[in-house]
């Protein structure tokens, strides 16, 4: 096969002025989503102590606020995750005085919820 380019220089001739390389995420970012992602059937938020806060801030905010209690109980402490895991099942919140946590607020009101039914 006799080649096109007889000095044997490798060119690249752009066709398209639009076209842009495929920007991958960084692998980091790709390991939150996954830890995220498996969180309920692997629930390693211990074993991750060591990481970075930036990540583990990633993979607090990231998680579903449906993670079954005896998962989320154990292993979240964070405020953030508790606000939202009680204002994505209640929308309101009762009074909050600034020594209680999110946590005991929504334990506590679901508790009551399960007593009264």
């Amino acid at each position: 096969m006799k080649s096109s380019n007889p000095q044997g220089i490798r060119r690249v001739i752009a066709e398209d002025s639009d076209w842009d390389l495929f920007i991958v995420s960084p692998l980091s970012d790709i390991c939150v989503a996954t830890l995220i992602k498996s969180f309920s059937s692997y629930p390693l938020l211990k074993e991750l102590s060591s990481i970075d806060v930036r990540y583990a801030k990633k993979l607090i905010e990231g998680l579903p606020t449906n993670l079954p209690l005896s998962i989320s109980v154990s292993l979240i402490d964070n405020q953030s995750y508790w606000k939202n895991k009680y204002l994505a099942r209640w929308e309101f919140c009762e009074n909050i005085g600034s020594q209680d946590s999110w946590k005991k607020l929504y334990l506590e009101r679901n508790l009551g919820e399960l007593i009264e039914k």
